[in-house]
């Protein structure tokens, strides 16, 4: 179990609703957030890219 997810179920066990919006964002990019720390890896080379995309619609 990595130290994120033992936050999480710390987190959880607590109750408040103050956490909710950043356990489930972190939930969400889980998999990308723990991609980094392994591998040092981002989509940053991606992101202009799609910044471009998204005002050209």
């Amino acid at each position: 179990m990595t130290k994120l997810t033992y936050w999480f179920i710390q987190v959880e066990n607590t109750n408040l609703e103050q956490f909710n919006t950043v356990t489930k964002t972190f939930m969400l990019y889980y998999a990308d957030i723990l991609n980094y720390f392994n591998d040092r890896s981002t989509n940053h080379l991606q992101n202009p890219l799609m910044l471009k995309l998204s005002t050209l619609e």
